[in-house]
């Protein structure tokens, strides 16, 4: 449909923005907050997470949340299980915790 196609281009431009430098730092922010949610794992104290793709390409996989401390990937419980991976990308978690944000 003409809606599905326009959120898929939405969601394509997301990816690319998120790893931007300002969208970097609002990602950033996010995660310190614990936007994203946190690591199910009793041992990782309630380790924010970071949204994770499991593709590049659209409609292949819905989005996970990856765990920095344990590096595991995790099903999320509620919010964010119907969006697309691809919105975020196999990579940005790894480049969001590479880049030091002033």
């Amino acid at each position: 449909s003409v809606y599905q196609e326009a959120t898929d281009i939405y969601g394509l431009i997301h990816a690319r923005y998120i790893v931007t430098p300002k969208g970097l730092a609002i990602m950033r922010e996010k995660f310190g907050k614990g936007a994203f949610g946190v690591c199910p794992r009793v041992l990782c104290d309630r380790q924010p997470t970071l949204p994770i793709g499991m593709s590049e390409e659209i409609r292949t996989s819905r989005v996970k949340i990856y765990c920095p401390r344990c590096q595991e990937v995790y099903i999320p419980k509620k919010k964010c299980h119907d969006i697309d991976g691809a919105y975020f990308g196999c990579s940005f978690p790894h480049i969001l915790l590479m880049v030091q944000i002033p």
